[in-house]
């Protein structure tokens, strides 16, 4: 293990830059309680290495002064010889402290896109944690500093991103994995956290791999930012100004894209299948059409969009609405991702899913037949749940049902002269007739699974009608 020695040992105390972090804390501390409901738990990502043990150290100070509930986490990769090591260095360090520490393994397969693995298998150790239990709020807390972030721009940069991805984060924000995490020292400059630690005659461990230039982090760190150092000293807080500005340009646009969604949405009701108004959405300039679109995937935790899929999205839009005029069948979808699929009907965009089989059930569960997106399979799709779910718990806005492996029900696509009696109707009606009464439309009829019992008689139409 290669540990960086330190000299004296040294206390938090006011007029330090210890102590003024401890301050600067203490009041996003508040900040944030005022905010929450419930007793906060604070998770303190910790690999060992200057700026998790600092933050560990300032959580130790922060827990005295604050009678807040705080516990350690650490993630080993197994990526090391040394990880063994870094792991005990962490648990000792975090029992001098009091403060309980979780120690946790994950195997990382493959070499291919080593880091991107290491951190989707971390981040899954800390939602696996990070969850509400007894009324309790979990918080995690990551030592991201202002070199990290100087770092992440030039990442992001390279990657061709925006203004939403060149901004400086937020000290706390809701993370997509749907924890909150809080970063303390997003002000405080690495030099700043080394020097602390050595006052306090802290040792941290020293990853060998952080001086691999083949991965992009480290090349910017040992090759790019101290070329600009030379020449600029201050480009990190550099870089932070133009990350507040990036960040300042995101809210406007958000503001913009806000108004145009506030006239543009169009829901279609009862499936819940989000879209927007053709013709409108058409009429908009196109940097208002794609700030839209962009915003309106946001919404449903779309990220990461190639940018061809803007001009793809217009060229459909017009091919719709030319053939009202010219007789021609246009073309009505855009691919998204897979399984996610913009159509273009002559009224709306809709957004929705897509499915076949098993893999319906396998990627999404029930969650794929309650979320915003409708309920779609491909055209011709059939899910046997007694092949691939003990137990399917399907929830919708007024009802629950719950059927048993052993049930024999299975989901397939009706035809559309398939008739269905409601009991609220007088006499039996064809699927045609009645998804146009649910109001769906014409290009989701043949995607729409409908629940059969094992005597194939009709027992739930998903979002739209139960027959319990």
């Amino acid at each position: 293990m290669v540990v960086k020695r330190t000299k004296r040992s040294h206390l938090m105390r006011n007029g330090s830059s210890s102590g003024l972090l401890l301050e600067q804390a203490q009041k996003q501390l508040q900040y944030i309680s005022s905010y929450s409901n419930g007793q906060l738990h604070f998770y303190v990502g910790v690999s060992g290495g200057a700026d998790s043990l600092f933050l560990l150290l300032l959580f130790s100070q922060l827990q005295k002064q604050s009678s807040i509930q705080v516990t350690a986490v650490h993630v080993n990769h197994q990526l090391s010889p040394n990880a063994h090591n870094w792991q005990t260095h962490v648990e000792t360090i975090a029992d001098q402290f009091g403060i309980p520490c979780i120690s946790e393994s994950v195997n990382i397969q493959g070499a291919n896109n080593l880091e991107a693995k290491a951190r989707e298998a971390r981040y899954g150790v800390f939602k696996k944690h990070c969850v509400d239990v007894n009324n309790e709020q979990p918080i995690l807390v990551l030592g991201h500093h202002a070199q990290d972030m100087a770092e992440d721009f030039f990442l992001k940069l390279m990657r061709g991103g925006g203004p939403g991805a060149l901004a400086s984060k937020n000290f706390f924000e809701k993370h997509y994995l749907g924890f909150h995490v809080w970063r303390p020292l997003l002000s405080c400059s690495k030099q700043c956290i080394e020097n602390e630690l050595i006052k306090a005659n802290i040792h941290s461990v020293f990853d060998e791999s952080n001086l691999n230039c083949d991965f992009s982090r480290n090349y910017i760190r040992h090759k790019v930012l101290p070329q600009l150092q030379n020449r600029w000293p201050h480009v990190v807080s550099t870089i932070k100004k133009t990350q507040e500005w990036c960040r300042e340009s995101e809210r406007l646009a958000e503001d913009l894209a806000e108004l145009d969604y506030s006239t543009l949405k169009k829901e279609i009701s009862p499936a819940l299948i989000p879209g927007l108004c053709l013709t409108q959405l058409a009429a908009l300039p196109l940097y208002r059409f794609k700030n839209l679109l962009r915003y309106f995937l946001h919404l449903h935790h779309i990220e990461q969009i190639r940018e061809s899929l803007f001009d793809e999205t217009q060229r459909v839009i017009k091919s719709v609405i030319n053939s009202n005029t010219d007789g021609q069948q246009p073309k009505i979808q855009v691919c998204i991702k897979k399984h996610i699929d913009l159509t273009v009907t002559s009224s709306a965009v809709l957004l929705y899913r897509s499915f076949t089989g098993a893999e319906y059930l396998s990627v999404d569960d029930h969650e794929g037949l309650r979320n915003s997106f409708g309920v779609v399979l491909n055209s011709g799709g059939k899910i046997d749940n007694k092949d691939y779910l003990q137990q399917l718990i399907l929830s919708v806005p007024s009802w629950v049902l719950e059927l048993s492996a052993s049930s024999g029900a299975v989901w397939k696509v009706p035809a559309s002269t398939e008739k269905l009696k409601l009991p609220y109707k007088p006499y039996a009606m064809t699927f045609k007739k009645l998804w146009s009464e649910w109001k769906i439309p014409v290009v989701l009829r043949s995607r729409w699974p409908v629940l059969y019992d094992h005597q194939e008689k009709i027992i739930c139409v998903p979002m739209l009608w139960s027959a319990f």
